[in-house]
């Protein structure tokens, strides 16, 4: 197998890259809320959180089939061929998704500021690589290739853009509404190129059989991926339901804030699922995957320890005064990462192994946990229940991923794992009894949290050893 000599590339350019998208993006979302009011932060938000809703049907759980099946193929012109029929099926899908969400807003008689956004937001379905929608399926056609260079230049592209014209928002002023259309505006520079560099490898192509087999493999995946959006944007609708556009703004603000950590998995993720897809019994490449989760989780819980006492000073710093009450759910939603990680790479794992259907019971769970959790505990704590609500769900259900992983893992990741949660929750908990200021507890809580982990031999030597290999291999193509 082609063992790892590319991952340190494109786990850098990856890495790298999602770091300049996600600044710029978290960037864009500081300006709109300090555009526009609370409310409209809010309704803006739920226009987002409503159209991906209905981005599931487009999106069908295509995306890592199609990219296990492009990475599995060696032949160029059956790579191209597959692309070709997948995107028709994709535009064909998000055609009729577009149509239903048109219909839909109008029929629901929302306030009219809230169907406009939403109408005009709708077209993200066809531009926009944030839903994985129709644009994914050209830049998994890079992925699969071991290519990441091409999808994240232009991402990085249509990010700048959108800051670019969210800052002319910020200095005019404008209203909701018009920094609706000039977010949509700013993914077309990269849909554009995107598709023109692929345009000599792209012929529509309708095959009912392709169409059928394709549905047939990701309908699973389609199940999983509606079950953990309900599940991921349930909060939202429930907010509007016994709360307000106000709350939703508050809530909305906090998410922003902590999904940019979703960049550490994608990176590991994206260099490593190749590998799980060629690998037929391959012990190496489980062992890059749980060496990968280990690390991705022990980066997690330093970021979440350092940053725990400076949560409501980070948000009124960045959102403004009026955010700094959403501290709490805050603190909930960052140490949520954890679980939601673990679930994540257990994920893809069943993905790359052709065993999806374990997914929708880790999905179905995720949602039947979270969905009467927040019943009960928005009407009476809002915000703060809807994030409490989120750790209870994401914590069930990463252990019922981890119990049906038990094939792929040896008892001592799963000892490791246990450790260093243990490790932190007794950090956090006595630091929350003793309550020192913000900087000694930030500082002390790093320290112990690495000195506790190196004691517990969280990291095994095999392990260490492999990590410096990988760091030395990025060095010298960096070098080269």
């Amino acid at each position: 197998m082609d063992t790892p000599k590319s991952i340190p590339r494109n786990t850098a350019i990856f890495f790298f890259g999602q770091i300049l998208i996600l600044l710029a993006n978290f960037f864009s979302i500081v300006l709109i809320s300090r555009t526009v009011s609370v409310e409209d932060f809010g309704i803006f938000n739920f226009g987002l959180v409503f159209i991906s809703y209905f981005a599931v049907l487009a999106n069908f759980g295509m995306k890592p089939i199609l990219f296990r099946e492009l990475s599995r193929s060696r032949d160029p012109a059956a790579r191209e061929e597959i692309l070709s029929k997948t995107l028709t099926l994709k535009l064909i899908l998000t055609t009729m998704t577009w149509m239903l969400i048109i219909a839909t807003a109008l029929l629901l008689r929302l306030e009219n500021q809230a169907v406009l956004v939403i109408l005009c937001l709708s077209f993200l379905l066809f531009i926009s690589a944030k839903l994985e929608t129709l644009r994914i399926a050209g830049e998994v056609y890079y992925y699969a290739r071991k290519d990441v260079k091409i999808p994240i230049v232009l991402q990085i592209l249509d990010a700048g853009f959108q800051v670019a014209l969210l800052l002319t928002a910020y200095i005019l002023r404008m209203s909701v509404l018009w920094i609706a259309v000039l977010f949509v505006c700013s993914s077309l520079p990269g849909f554009l190129m995107l598709f023109f560099t692929l345009r000599s490898r792209i012929t529509l192509t309708i095959d009912f059989a392709f169409f059928r087999w394709m549905a047939k493999e990701s309908f699973p995946l389609l199940l999983y991926i509606l079950i953990v959006t309900l599940h991921d944007r349930i909060d939202i609708a429930l907010l509007k339901l016994f709360r307000d556009y106000h709350s939703i703004g508050l809530y909305s603000a906090v998410i922003r804030l902590v999904n940019p950590l979703a960049f550490l998995a994608s990176a590991m993720l994206v260099s490593i699922y190749p590998y799980l897809s060629q690998s037929n019994g391959d012990k190496s490449a489980l062992e890059i995957f749980h060496s990968g989760l280990k690390l991705l989780l022990f980066l997690v819980a330093l970021f979440a320890a350092g940053v725990a006492p400076w949560s409501a000073r980070i948000l009124g710093l960045i959102f403004g005064t009026e955010y700094m009450s959403a501290s709490v759910p805050f603190l909930f939603l960052l140490f949520s990462r954890l679980f939601s990680f673990t679930v994540l790479f257990y994920v893809d794992l069943n993905n790359a192994k052709g065993l999806q259907q374990k997914n929708v019971w880790i999905a179905a769970l995720l949602l039947s946990t979270n969905l009467p959790l927040n019943l009960w505990f928005i009407p009476t704590a809002g915000i703060t229940g809807a994030a409490a609500a989120k750790i209870g769900s994401l914590s069930a259900g990463s252990l019922l991923a981890i119990w049906l992983g038990r094939r792929f893992y040896s008892s001592r990741t799963l000892i490791a794992l246990v450790k260093n949660g243990i490790l932190l929750a007794t950090i956090l908990a006595g630091f929350s009894v003793l309550k020192l200021p913000a900087a000694p507890q930030s500082l002390v809580s790093l320290i112990l949290l690495v000195l506790g982990s190196w004691a517990l031999q969280y990291f095994s030597a095999e392990e260490i050893q492999k990590a410096r290999i990988l760091v030395n291999g990025f060095i010298q193509k960096w070098r080269a």
